[in-house]
């Protein structure tokens, strides 16, 4: 029998029956469950939801009027702090940094640092920090205000960041900016920082002319600040000079997302509740008055001088939002059920300062929990149920898994472990290995195929070692640099599409000390083929090593291209009887001679790009492969020189037959409008974009042939 079969009878006898009793059962029990809660929960979560809105608003509102008054007692030591030092200048000022050396100026303020807390929202809405100093304060002076004029109000203030230090310190927190603006114009704050706009003046921003119209602490509940554009609530009251008079203001900034950060922290309400903070406006008129929302978690502001566009909150239900303006217009607080955009909401609102300003919290209806007491007494007594029906259906399986196990294990295993160990034999490389394996099922086959796949596997593994030796030697065989010639400029490059190929290019020096003295031969000639096996693989690489091997031998020899090639070719065809082929292009380049020579044994025609006549001519040859037939006589041809900044190109057919996803080839005139367009680049430069030119062509696909190329430049100098 098959394991399969095996195993499908083991899954039956254990899951079959018990599956059916317990789904029966909890279908049951479930059911019931759920009619019973749906009938007993659904006022008991109103009344709970509603009592813990009701206490979370106002231990939040409770929190931030706190918050408030100690903020109050913080700036009435900060200004009596000021007042302090209104009286006349220290007798050793310290120093004060103008704000625009914060940012990047001469000399910049010591304890420079990025802060996180201080962050300015770019165009792409991402997060900026702010460079601030907590050693130092900044001075900005008003538009229009000389320092040498105002240079006893600012010794006056050069002394107080001690002052400002420990107030941040203690109130970190909460406080972004700490700052004192005087009457003459004179701007410090702290943490000191640049990035205020050129036009900015304290004395008309409304903490300012709220402080001084006010003769005391005033509240601005929403300001926008000039550096960060954060929207604020700023605390600010007057300072006064020895003779009473007024001198200026004196504020601490708290950001608003940081108040509603801390505020949805202390929250136990969903992380879907909406949280606001929120004033009346109009409220000199029923049909007037609105709830207007002056911060919530997502408020940004571009602009500095300018208030942030308000959204009032509203709902379908009419009645419900005006009986709740009316609550909030005498300052109560509580909950309310109505809409919010369509969706079923409790909406919970406290008073926190001043002018009818609110904390407010809009849960959504939907996500009201069910942590009832009485609910979970009744699904325990639900689920003890079950639990009696799933222990004995849990005994009844086990004692089948045991039957079932003890009976069929030793059938199972123990060809397995044998599997086990003879794979751990063979990953340690012993090759020898067997499994001896005599069931008639899975297993049995696996054993059988492992015994098969062994020798196969060693054979495959000794193969690829000699194909990694083979593609190790022909990459060696390559040139690694290409040869300085004067007047030329020479590369080449060659990608294999296995792991060894059959195209080959080859710099031969003519003129190094061991060649033979021939009397027709001009001093420094480089030899330069290209050429290209038939075919791929082991084969082609061994082919592509014999011919090398004979070209350079016989190259170092006194004669003509011709009778060269014709050597190689008898001494090729004399071996090869296997129907492969090698074409190949010779040239030769003489530093001293222009002229050029070369011959063609049936290999592609070479390339010239003339840059001053803007047209690609082939070097023909005419002659056939080599290897094919031992008697052919080729001939070598030559022309006169190569015009100063032309371009020779010498390539195998991988080039121009390279296809694209859609079997599209690459072509010779899309070749050549490419030497055409990097014509400006060294050699080297276009050898590699004509390789990544065909690896996009390809669009990923796989490299079908062997690529190789050989450019040779001649200087426009030369």
């Amino acid at each position: 029998m098959l394991i399969r079969h095996k195993l499908l009878l083991l899954l039956l006898g254990i899951a079959l029956l018990p599956m059916v009793i317990v789904s029966w059962h909890g279908y049951r029990a479930t059911k019931q469950l759920g009619n019973e809660l749906a009938a007993q929960s659904r006022d008991f979560l109103t009344a709970r939801a509603t009592a813990q809105l009701q206490q979370t608003i106002e231990t939040n509102a409770a929190l931030l009027r706190r918050s408030k008054d100690l903020l109050e007692t913080v700036l009435r030591l900060q200004a009596h702090e000021v007042e302090k030092r209104l009286g006349k200048p220290p007798a050793v000022p310290l120093p004060v940094y103008d704000a625009e050396r914060f940012t990047g100026g001469q000399a910049p303020p010591p304890g420079l640092k990025a802060s996180k807390k201080h962050w300015r929202m770019t165009a792409n809405n991402e997060r900026r920090p702010v460079t601030i100093s907590e050693d130092a304060q900044n001075l900005v002076l008003a538009p229009g205000i000389a320092r040498g004029t105002v240079a006893a109000d600012i010794a006056r203030l050069s002394t107080m960041v001690k002052a400002y230090r420990e107030i941040y310190a203690r109130h970190r927190d909460a406080i972004l900016w700490t700052y004192t603006a005087l009457e003459s114009g004179v701007h410090a704050a702290y943490p000191g920082h640049g990035g205020y706009p050129p036009e900015y003046d304290p004395r008309v921003r409304p903490w300012y002319t709220a402080a001084r119209d006010a003769g005391g602490v005033a509240w601005t509940p929403m300001i926008v600040d000039a550096v960060t554009r954060q929207v604020l609530m700023t605390g600010s009251m007057p300072v006064r000079d020895p003779g009473g008079r007024f001198a200026g203001v004196t504020a601490i900034d708290i950001p608003v997302l940081g108040i509603l950060r801390d505020a949805q922290n202390r929250s136990a309400v969903s992380k879907s509740a909406k949280v606001f903070l929120v004033d009346l406006f109009g409220a000199d008129g029923a049909d007037k008055t609105a709830i207007r929302i002056f911060a919530q978690r997502d408020t940004q502001q571009r602009a500095w001088d300018a208030l942030p566009k308000l959204e009032t909150l509203t709902s379908s239900d009419s009645k419900a939002l005006a009986a709740l303006t009316a609550d909030m217009a005498q300052g109560k607080s509580g909950v309310r059920r109505m809409p919010y955009r369509g969706m079923d909401s409790l909406w919970a609102h406290g008073p926190f300062g001043a002018e009818k300003t609110f904390f407010m919290i809009v849960l959504p209806y939907s996500d009201i929990t069910v942590p009832a007491r009485q609910t979970v007494a009744f699904v325990r007594k639900q689920t003890e149920e079950q639990l009696k029906v799933a222990a004995g259906v849990t005994g009844g399986m086990i004692a089948l898994v045991l039957l079932l196990a003890f009976f069929s294990s030793r059938s199972v295993t123990e060809p397995a472990r044998r599997l086990a160990a003879a794979a751990r034999r063979l990953a340690d490389g012993d090759f020898s290995v067997r499994v001896d394996v005599t069931t008639k099922d899975e297993l049995g086959l696996l054993g059988a195929s492992f015994n098969e796949a062994v020798p196969q596997l060693e054979d495959r593994m000794k193969v690829r070692q000699a194909l990694s030796l083979a593609m190790e030697v022909q990459q060696h065989l390559l040139p690694k640099e290409a040869p300085k010639l004067a007047g030329y400029d020479i590369a080449g490059k060659s990608v294999y599409c296995d792991e060894t190929g059959g195209d080959y290019f080859d710099f031969i020096d003519l003129s190094a000390p061991e060649a033979p003295a021939c009397p027709d031969a001009p001093p420094g000639r480089i030899g330069i083929a290209v050429g290209d096996v038939s075919g791929h693989g082991f084969a082609a690489a061994l082919l592509m090593t014999t011919v090398r091997a004979l070209l350079r031998s016989r190259a170092m020899l006194c004669g003509t291209l011709d009778e060269l090639m014709n050597d190689i070719n008898r001494n090729l065809a004399h071996d090869v009887h296997s129907g492969r082929f090698m074409t190949m292009f010779y040239l030769i380049l003489s530093r001293e001679t222009p002229a050029l020579r070369w011959v063609n044994a049936g290999h592609e025609p070479a390339f010239v790009y003339n840059c001053g006549k803007e047209i690609c001519e082939e070097l023909d040859g005419g002659g056939i492969p080599l290897g094919i037939e031992q008697s052919w006589e080729y001939e070598d041809r030559s022309i006169e020189a190569l015009a100063p900044g032309s371009i020779l190109v010498i390539a195998t057919d991988g080039v121009w037959e390279t296809r694209d996803p859609t079997g599209k080839m690459f072509g010779k005139d899309a070749f050549k409008d490419l030497i055409e367009r990097n014509a400006a680049e060294p050699a080297a430069g276009i050898c590699d974009t004509v390789h990544k030119t065909l690896a996009r062509f390809r669009g990923g696909g796989p490299q079908t042939d062997d690529i190789t190329l050989v450019v040779v430049k001649k200087l426009p100098d030369a």
